[in-house]
């Protein structure tokens, strides 16, 4: 997807943020920004919470409010490809998840 589509797509993800009282309380958590590979999103949480269960794939339900509601924005642009890299303190500090090409859920 070229920039300048990337960026568009990064300033409906902020207008977003700020009308949606779900992802306006998390506003500081949600970093974007456009790098050489596309638009980065970023979800860090402040208090220092798992985004998921111990030992387990099962996101936490704040986690999957925050997802759900960017992924609406994100469903709508088409030829979308979607890399989840998640970090955690009992892994590597990386780790790819097999990516996505097309609707994110």
């Amino acid at each position: 997807m070229e920039q300048a589509k990337l960026a568009v797509l990064k300033g409906e993800l902020e207008s977003l943020i700020d009308a949606s009282p779900t992802l306006k309380q998390f506003k500081s958590q949600l970093l974007l920004d456009l790098t050489s590979e596309g638009l980065r999103i970023q979800i860090v949480d402040e208090k220092n919470r798992p985004m998921f269960d111990s030992a387990s794939s099962e996101v936490k339900p704040y986690t999957r409010l925050i997802l759900r509601e960017i992924g609406k924005t994100l469903n709508e642009v088409e030829n979308l490809s979607v890399y989840l890299a998640i970090r955690m303190p009992s892994l590597l500090p990386v780790k790819r998840v097999t990516p996505a090409t097309g609707n994110f859920h």
